[in-house]
């Protein structure tokens, strides 16, 4: 299996764990959103192409949806500012209650970011310190 075919396999993963661990919950009154930050353009699009397709994937064909769920996506070129600016965005205007982020250097400035407002964040990352803390 080739690196991107993990990515991908990866990102369906987090995505459906993600909707599993909302499931449970009852009384939203709108869609859930899940922010999935990666590179959608320049060198590394070649892999957040695959992973948003995956994503979409994941959520269509995700069995007894009790609430209904919405992806939102941002590119970040797979830079760290980029990365923060787009968290930055998913929290305070779109009010995502996940992230998912593509990389070590996106995920580590996500993290604290998602610690802080307490978000979900799942990061796809080679750095362990992407998963540091409760959220």
């Amino acid at each position: 299996m080739n690196k991107a075919t993990k990515i991908v396999i990866g990102i369906i993963v987090i995505v459906v764990v993600i909707l599993l661990l909302d499931s449970t919950k009852k009384g939203n009154a709108g869609p859930i959103k899940i922010g999935v930050i990666m590179p959608l353009s320049g060198d590394l699009a070649f892999l957040g192409e695959p992973g948003k397709k995956a994503a979409e994937l994941a959520l269509e064909n995700f069995p007894n949806k009790k609430n209904k769920y919405e992806l939102v996506f941002e590119d970040d070129q797979f830079n760290a500012g980029k990365a923060a600016t787009a968290a930055n965005k998913l929290i305070s205007v779109d009010k995502v209650k996940a992230i998912l982020t593509f990389g070590s250097s996106g995920g580590n400035v996500v993290n604290p970011l998602a610690e802080k407002n307490k978000i979900i964040h799942f990061g796809v990352a080679s750095d362990s310190h992407v998963a540091d803390g409760n959220y």
